[in-house]
């Protein structure tokens, strides 16, 4: 996390420090909230890859953290990348998160959350994608069709 422009946040949150995540989420002098990284990562971003739960839910906790649903430069939310890495706690607090609303969105190769889960053989994320009422894009085609 240091080494890809990225925030004292990001940081924080890519090494697991969640005391510190918070403690950056509460300074009133803090900006950096939600900065992205030179890959256009979120700090939430960055927890998905990590692996970080506890951080990721802080931030999408944080009423001050509007990049809940960002894209990073590969057009990925951190629902993309938590299923990707196969980051389950991650993927179902998203699933269920309020604040979370981009359950359908499409990264630049025009795939979903279910695309990279069968993709990747998460076969546990992939039910619950089916299952779940907030995923409407079961027939969605990626550009490979």
């Amino acid at each position: 996390p240091c080494d890809r422009g990225g925030t004292a946040l990001h940081t924080a949150v890519g090494c697991g420090h969640n005391g510190m995540v918070q403690r950056l989420l509460d300074h009133r002098k803090f900006r950096g909230r939600n900065a992205t990284d030179d890959a256009g990562d979120t700090a939430l971003h960055v927890a998905a890859h990590e692996g970080r739960g506890e951080a990721a839910r802080l931030l999408a906790d944080d009423e001050r953290f509007s990049e809940v649903n960002a894209k990073n430069a590969l057009g990925h939310t951190a629902l993309h990348v938590a299923v990707l890495m196969g980051r389950f706690d991650i993927f179902r607090m998203l699933m269920e998160h309020a604040r979370f609303k981009a359950h359908d969105r499409k990264c630049s190769a025009g795939g979903t959350a279910l695309h990279i889960a069968a993709e990747m053989g998460r076969c546990t994320m992939m039910k619950t994608l089916l299952d779940h009422s907030r995923f409407t894009e079961v027939n969605a085609k990626n550009r490979e069709g």
